[in-house]
């Protein structure tokens, strides 16, 4: 079943006092709403274009409903009960049983919801796509024949870009895909994968292996520069050891996390922020970024579950302080 109507979700709830507050993934949440606010306040100023987009990359942590429409399995589709049951009352592809990040953000922005590039209802593109897929990852080998790479999703944004061109005309289309917001979260698969059977950590060391993770993201988000991308919010990779399913899959559901594939992840988000986006950065003028990080705020969750009372409201609270910010710089 895919979602029945783009209205806007409201997701609010009330912050308890036992919440405490990741600044380091407050700022990038917060960054992310003022790239869409004050796009949307130099939008404004043109009367073709009067709001921005938000196009969004990744694998189930962004993916609300690309699966769907796979020729897949099971295992990479999130149709089905109980997913989607606390907020749409229904499954929606989405691999939560509510909304996700980019549901919050677009909701927040003042954005309807961003559909599937799949779902046959995306007709237009003014307000963004939603390309990302459970499982996907950076890599083209990453579970490949079942989920949507990066690649793949570079491919389908190129398509639509090339659609809004046709519509609105170079001028046009190119003050919306400047002004629009690009949402990546994507990488975890990749870290995965080598301990799931795949003998690529034979044939390359954990850095090696890491740099050509890192160097096929960054190609992407320079290809989508190329085609007028200029404000990039990237997701670190979570500590995917202590995800439910993997800790399933090797026994650890009681016990430890698996730090083998965490350890990539750490590697990944150090080698991330300071060195991969910082030389897009000085390479390409006008390229702005900022860094969710994930890895932190789940961890410490992980560890210390009691400190944070009732953990998503925390996300609300930085959601809120977002909205304030966005009102105020319209």
């Amino acid at each position: 079943m895919i979602l029945k109507n783009t209205r806007r979700i409201h997701l609010h709830r009330s912050v308890s006092e036992d919440d405490h507050i990741n600044f380091p993934f407050f700022f990038s949440i917060f960054f992310t709403v003022f790239f869409i606010a004050r796009s949307s306040r130099i939008a404004d100023v043109h009367s073709s274009t009067k709001h921005v987009a938000l196009f969004v990359f990744g694998d189930s942590f962004f993916d609300s409903g690309n699966n769907n429409f796979l020729n897949t399995t099971r295992g990479y589709r999130a149709n089905f009960m109980p997913y989607g049951e606390t907020f749409f009352k229904y499954p929606t592809g989405r691999f939560s049983n509510g909304g996700l990040v980019p549901d919050f953000i677009a909701d927040y922005a003042n954005l309807p919801l961003i559909l599937s590039y799949l779902d046959p209802r995306t007709k237009r593109y003014n307000y963004g796509v939603n390309f990302a897929s459970g499982g996907g990852g950076v890599l083209v080998e990453t579970h490949r024949g079942f989920v949507i790479d990066l690649g793949t999703q570079l491919r389908n944004f190129k398509k639509v870009e090339r659609s809004i061109r046709k519509k609105l005309g170079r001028s046009r289309a190119r003050r919306l895909l400047s002004n629009s917001v690009y949402l990546f979260g994507i990488g975890g698969n990749d870290y995965i994968v080598p301990f799931e059977g795949s003998p690529v950590l034979k044939k390359y060391t954990k850095t090696e292996y890491v740099n050509m993770v890192l160097g096929n993201a960054t190609k992407v988000l320079e290809e989508i520069y190329k085609k007028g991308g200029r404000k990039f919010v990237v997701a670190a990779v979570a500590p995917i050891g202590c995800m439910p399913n993997t800790r399933l899959k090797t026994g650890r559901q009681h016990g430890r996390c698996w730090d083998e594939p965490s350890a990539l992840a750490r590697l990944h988000n150090q080698l991330l922020l300071p060195i991969a986006l910082q030389k897009l950065a000085n390479k390409l003028k006008g390229f702005k970024y900022t860094v969710a990080d994930t890895y932190t705020v789940l961890q410490n969750r992980i560890d210390n579950p009691s400190k944070y009372g009732n953990p998503p409201t925390i996300f609300f609270m930085f959601l809120k302080f977002s909205l304030i910010f966005s009102i105020l710089v319209r």
